[in-house]
């Protein structure tokens, strides 16, 4: 089904769903009337997520098309390595005599430096698929800032912008300096193994550097992503949540909502806790628990608050779903509700970055299992993550 009739479908939902809420304006909903209302819009989540599926393959088969003319180079030291231009097969060809014999000679073109200080790196159309399929499975990936980068980088912070006044004739003009802090970037080694026997490479029709991408980037991606939601930026990337304890920084749910949310005043109370001049752009991560309990609050006539999208909009454009008009997205890694945990994060997401060290790293070792008859590759992706400003962020947190 195409993405067009999954929205058309859902609009049908959401449209038989308002005209019960309209029919029962006057006399209120019935119990079976609650049933069908709650039956049409779980219906329509779960349309939600067959788009979002949709969306995905379609990007993935657009970039797909491009991956023989790529625009942007992984690395700029890979870049340099392969100045010449070669044809795309010839990469695959060498890339393939590398996996099942361990045999670098064909990899002049992709090695940088020397098998015990870098090891070679993997083929540009390759790296390309690695990094699409990590978007994939990282919803931080597609919602933060990501940079390549060959070494530490130091990020200036404004702490302090100046201030300006009025100032009469003959007056001094009061000193007012903009103050900055500094970030520096580092770098933390992700890394898996996937062993192969060399049956599995010898056998015909095998697609063995599509299996070790499809592998190796999930388990990496889902190490990257836990961390990017909470990492402590002590051995590890620094999470968007991380250290927003603040008062400024947080919204927490008032007493009794423990392991419910049931205030909407309390959602209120932390949409605009968000500083004006990031809400541009702004995005809820939160979890489905969260918006489970969210879709549930009730005001005094037992009506429920929370109204699906306008349907003109979600036909237009297939707008995703918002707490009060905010996108919200999906994270697995999101803490269950319980006591004090932070279950949401309201924020402009261009202020959360990731830095890539250079290219993704495949090393081939085919002695070590030989007496087995496997090969096995070490896959190694080095990353860095950290918000870069603190105020454009502010978490939900519970009684």
């Amino acid at each position: 089904m195409t993405t067009k009739e999954l929205l058309e479908q859902r609009a049908g939902l959401i449209l038989a769903a308002q005209k019960l809420m309209d029919a029962s304006e006057e006399r209120g909903l019935t119990p079976e009337d609650e049933q069908k209302f709650d039956r049409l819009m779980a219906d329509a989540d779960g349309i939600d997520a067959q788009i979002r599926n949709a969306k995905r393959r379609e990007a993935v088969a657009e970039a797909a098309r491009s991956l023989e003319q790529p625009v942007n180079r992984i690395s700029a030291a890979f870049s340099r390595a392969t100045s010449e231009a070669r044809d795309g097969g010839e990469y695959e060809k060498a890339f393939r005599h590398y996996l099942r014999s361990g045999d670098n000679a064909e990899l002049r073109v992709m090695s940088i430096g020397t098998a015990t200080n870098g090891g070679h790196t993997v083929p540009e159309t390759v790296e390309a698929r690695i990094v699409e399929k990590m978007r994939q499975q990282s919803i931080v990936r597609q919602l933060g800032r990501t940079t390549t980068t060959p070494d530490d980088r130091k990020i200036p912070i404004q702490n302090a912008i100046p201030t300006a006044a009025i100032v009469g004739e003959g007056s001094s003009i009061t000193a007012s300096d903009a103050t900055f802090t500094q970030l520096t970037v580092d770098s933390y080694k992700y890394a898996t193994r996937v062993v192969a026997s060399r049956e599995l490479i010898a056998d015909s029709g095998i697609n063995l550097e599509e299996y070790v991408i499809r592998t190796s980037a999930e388990a990496i991606a889902r190490a990257q992503d836990e961390h990017f939601w909470d990492g402590t930026d002590s051995g590890q990337p620094q999470g968007v949540i991380a250290g927003l304890t603040g008062a400024g920084n947080k919204q927490q749910l008032s007493a009794g909502q423990t392991s419910t949310i049931t205030s909407a005043d309390n959602v209120i109370d932390w949409i605009y806790k968000l500083p004006v001049q990031y809400r541009a752009g702004a995005v809820i991560l939160t979890s489905d628990e969260v918006v489970k309990n969210m879709r549930k609050i009730k005001d005094a006539n037992n009506n429920y608050i929370w109204l699906a999208s306008d349907v003109n909009t979600l036909m237009a454009g297939g707008a995703p779903g918002t707490i009060m008009g905010v996108p919200y997205y999906i994270s697995e890694y999101v803490d269950a509700l319980a006591t004090a945990k932070y279950v949401a994060v309201y924020g402009n997401f261009n202020y959360y970055e990731i830095f890539d060290r250079g290219a993704t790293e495949i090393v081939v070792d085919p002695y070590s299992l030989s007496s087995t008859w496997q090969l096995q590759m070490v896959v190694v992706k080095r990353t860095d993550a950290l918000r870069t400003l603190d105020e454009a962020f502010v978490t939900l947190q519970m009684a």
